[in-house]
């Protein structure tokens, strides 16, 4: 085998890698076709105030998040009941000429921080600490000590949101 051979091998070797490393978007993407973006936001937000409180809505990125949603837990592993909540994020961009809705409906658990280990910074000579606690890595609220990890997406939930969205804009004049 020639150097130019094994080169090329590599290099097709590492291309076929490369491209398992692209991942979609989480939720569901829904073509709303060509359409008038104000008018799509200000639907999209009502719609989504139905389903859930609505915590953010930016007209100029297109984002409207949800507060999450308190769901009820089911035991885990080792017995103990974790917290489960939902957590919705819409968002609405043009694309090629069209209106795309990217819609996410993220079931999350909260988990410990078993992995965090807090270490004690080196000191200087005279024992007075030289970085904060928070500099260090410490949290200081009991919201920074918590860990959301995302289980799974409700996609029944995201495909009724949608169509209840499809049906707005329809009806809208």
């Amino acid at each position: 085998m020639t150097a130019k051979t094994a080169f090329i091998a590599c290099v097709a070797v590492v291309a076929g890698l490369l491209v398992g490393c692209s991942e979609a978007l989480p939720g569901t993407a829904y073509n709303l076709g060509p359409g008038k973006y104000d008018e799509t936001f200000l639907v999209a937000t009502d719609t989504m105030a139905q389903f859930f409180s609505i915590q953010k809505a930016d007209f100029e990125t297109g984002i409207i998040a949800a507060r999450p949603v308190p769901m009820d837990p089911k035991p885990d592993l080792l017995l103990s009941v974790a917290p489960v909540r939902q957590l919705a994020n819409m968002q609405i961009m043009r694309e090629k000429g069209e209106l795309v809705v990217y819609l996410s409906v993220a079931i999350q658990q909260e988990q410990s921080d078993i992995h965090r280990q807090i270490v004690e910074a080196i000191e200087n000579y005279d024992g007075v600490p030289n970085t904060s606690p928070a500099d260090r890595g410490a949290a200081t609220t009991d919201a920074q000590n918590k860990i959301w990890v995302t289980q799974r997406y409700d996609r029944t939930l995201e495909a009724k949101i949608l169509a209840v969205l499809q049906k707005a804009l329809d009806s809208s004049p």
